[in-house]
């Protein structure tokens, strides 16, 4: 498994019940610049997807780490069960920390060993929880990147509209690839 292949500098993996809490560590990562597996941004790349063979690939293949976002919520559910079953087959064969336990409670999960070391939720609100999370994974280092959706651009200078975001985002990825044709 080849980390540098991965779609997702993290992947999250977490029960919808404890989604107020995720959703804010995923927006403080986005804007941080990050790759981050949410669900919510992936809405449209899921729709009429196999998830079972999708979640898989993402979890097993595609993302560089993962967090998995533990309580009492997360254990009883299909869907961050097999989240974790693929990032546990993939963890098996990595020689270094590749799943990232996060926890709400003390709720004891199947192949969560109570000797690996996790993040007590109670203590970080979600933007200090993302900093453990950046300072864990490195810096990120994006080559001729550029978003599909600039939210801190239009964040920035105020843009709402569709009619001007659309104007923005054109502009503007217009500029990023004149400058790159001059480096």
């Amino acid at each position: 498994m080849k980390q540098n292949n991965a779609n997702f500098d993290v992947a999250l993996s977490f029960a919808g019940e404890d989604r107020f809490y995720v959703e804010q560590v995923a927006s403080v990562l986005r804007d941080m610049g990050f790759g981050v597996f949410y669900d919510k941004y992936e809405a449209v790349t899921l729709w009429g997807k196999d998830l079972y063979s999708h979640l898989h690939e993402i979890y097993f293949e595609r993302a560089r780490y993962v967090v998995v976002f533990i309580s009492k919520h997360y254990k009883k559910k299909l869907w961050t069960n097999h989240e974790r079953k693929s990032a546990q087959a993939r963890a098996f064969s990595e020689k270094r920390e590749y799943i990232l336990p996060a926890r709400f409670d003390n709720t004891q999960i199947p192949g969560i060993l109570p000797t690996i070391r996790y993040i007590n939720l109670n203590k970080y609100n979600p933007k200090d929880f993302a900093e453990l999370i950046k300072q864990k994974i490195g810096p990120v280092e994006r080559i001729n990147f550029f978003p599909d959706e600039p939210d801190r651009l239009y964040k920035k200078f105020g843009i709402k509209g569709f009619t001007k975001r659309k104007n923005v985002f054109l502009l503007a990825r217009y500029l990023f690839k004149m400058l790159q044709l001059m480096t």
